[in-house]
């Protein structure tokens, strides 16, 4: 295995000059069991009558592209007329569609610090008679299922406290409220994520100090709750699903949700040394949660091993959907940045590029990669070089050649790790998880698009609307069939990301990251 600070050689991929007889940029076969391809979807981005985190969120003014846009609260109607976007998902020719179910909605009442997680298994039966009925109408459709479990959408009990635990909280930190060798008391600037004892109180909500983070997978009790969530979906519906992907993005996840306060419950960090703090103190913030998240699937994986033995079930391959981005100090583009830049960069790749998959790599069958382009780092923070870089619609980076760096650096580390299962002989190797573009500025308009209710008349075509998509596609198709075909990466699937426009994360209804668009003043969305 490499050496964790290893810098290894950015791949550089030749133009081509494409003739008119030339049939393909790049030939995967026709083998589902060498190379399938898929589409994606979240619960949080899509279904309609879902009372999460994120609605909460959107409602107190942290979502942009969302107070102004029509039905925002409605999102898509994938709970209420799920054959819409199945069908246009199997329309597509694909043979994997990726969904999830969401916690919250199954288990809507419980506490974090209920000591017995069975009374938080499964409450809301209907719900998950309703994912089984989805699954198989996937099923139905001629496509395998791969269901993700976690998908960014903690759910509101964990997310916010009660105002019982809050005030308790509070009492606890104003009779215990240390000060420091400067006089300055814990939970001013500067100290929210630091190590005092109330800090680590497990119903310490940390908003009240100016902390972004809540307890959610900090909190102790965090796996064993979502464990016995899983329990019931994995004994339900594990005979529908072909892949298992407990955990999506998970080192962003944590990072956004417990360090940065943009995603919930926030509020926004403005502290640098919170941040780092919060990035790096395995007491405390994202790595204490990824801990967490670790332990749970551990338990998870195995749980699905025994009942898939128990039941005489085929074997679904479990994994996760790991974010990696392609990134660069901002001094290689010849700005003046000095070492920080360097540092952080190293950083990045020791806390947020290998570290999680070095805890779980002898329980992942698969490693899946989520990919959307590059970053350059400037003093801790993504910096914007318009004439050097291309950018998406929500500001990311488009680079092919940066996938192809990612599977070269991560076959790099792992072809040899006896550790590491997914690369093993029992493996099965990478999967691109996610990977696609925001664009389009315009959501009425667009050439050779299709609308969920039909296809677009001709005359609204608009120049503001899917200019960087087609070519998105075919270089970063092209740039996989590299990494397999020329560097020997093990990759198994292609995911793409999405299938409709939809709820993005703390970007609302702005990006635009849908094969088919969304005209969201029409009543039947």
């Amino acid at each position: 295995m490499a050496e964790a600070g290893t810098r290894l050689e950015h791949h550089t991929l030749e133009p081509r000059n494409l003739s008119s007889s030339e049939a393909a940029v790049a030939d995967f076969g026709d083998d589902p069991d060498s190379f399938w391809w898929g589409i994606a979807t979240a619960p949080a981005h899509q279904e309609d009558g879902l009372d999460d985190a994120w609605l909460r969120f959107a409602r107190e003014g942290n979502v942009r592209a969302w107070t102004n846009v029509p039905r925002a609260e409605e999102r898509l109607r994938a709970w209420s007329e799920p054959e819409t976007d199945i069908r246009l998902a199997a329309g597509l020719g694909v043979q994997v569609y990726r969904m999830g179910v969401d916690w919250g909605r199954l288990v809507p009442h419980c506490r974090l610090d209920e000591p017995d997680a069975r009374k938080c298994r499964i409450q809301n039966v209907a719900a998950l008679e309703r994912y089984e009925r989805i699954l198989r109408m996937a099923r139905g459709y001629g496509m395998k299922v791969m269901l993700t479990l976690f998908h960014h959408s903690f759910p509101i009990w964990g997310t916010w406290p009660s105002a019982d635990v809050l005030a308790a909280a509070n009492d606890r930190f104003t009779a215990r409220r240390p000060r420091t060798r400067h006089g300055h008391r814990c939970g001013q600037r500067g100290m929210q994520c630091g190590g005092a004892a109330w800090a680590r109180d497990p119903h310490w909500h940390p908003r009240s100090s100016g902390s972004g983070t809540g307890a959610m997978w900090q909190h102790p009790n965090a796996a064993s709750l979502f464990v016995a969530f899983g329990v019931d979906v994995v004994e339900r519906l594990g005979h529908l699903v072909d892949f298992w992907v407990i955990f999506n993005e998970p080192v962003i996840y944590t990072s956004l949700s417990h360090c940065m306060g943009m995603w919930p419950p926030g509020p926004p960090i403005t502290s640098m040394a919170v941040k780092v703090n919060c990035l790096t103190n395995p007491e405390t913030g994202s790595l204490k949660a990824q801990l967490n998240m670790v332990a749970a699937h551990r338990r998870l994986y195995g749980l699905i091993r025994a009942t898939e033995s128990r039941r005489g079930w085929r074997m679904a391959p479990v994994g996760v959907a790991h974010l990696l981005m392609d990134t660069r100090p901002y001094s290689n583009y010849g700005e003046q940045s000095g070492k920080l830049d360097e540092a952080t960069e190293l950083f990045l790749k020791l806390f947020a590029r290998y570290l999680f998959i070095d805890m779980l790599r002898d329980v992942l069958d698969f490693c899946g990669i989520n990919y959307y382009g590059e970053e350059v780092i400037q003093n801790f923070e993504p910096a914007t070089l318009p004439h050097e870089v291309e950018y998406s619609g929500n500001g990311r980076g488009i680079s092919a050649t940066g996938m192809v760096n990612v599977l070269a650096q991560f076959h790099s580390r792992y072809q040899d790790d006896d550790q590491a299962r997914f690369v093993g002989p029992s493996g099965y190797g990478y999967v691109i998880t996610e990977n696609g573009i925001a664009d389009g500025s315009d959501p009425a308009a667009g050439q050779g698009t299709t609308r969920r209710d039909g296809p677009r008349p001709a005359e609204a075509h608009s120049l503001g609307s899917d200019l960087l998509r087609p070519a998105y596609i075919i270089e970063h198709l092209a740039a996989l069939h590299h990494a397999r075909s020329v560097l020997g990466v093990p990759v198994r699937g292609y995911i793409h990301w999405t299938v409709t426009d939809n709820w993005e994360w703390a970007d609302g209804y702005c990006p635009k990251f849908g094969l088919v668009d969304v005209d969201r003043d029409s009543p039947s969305l």
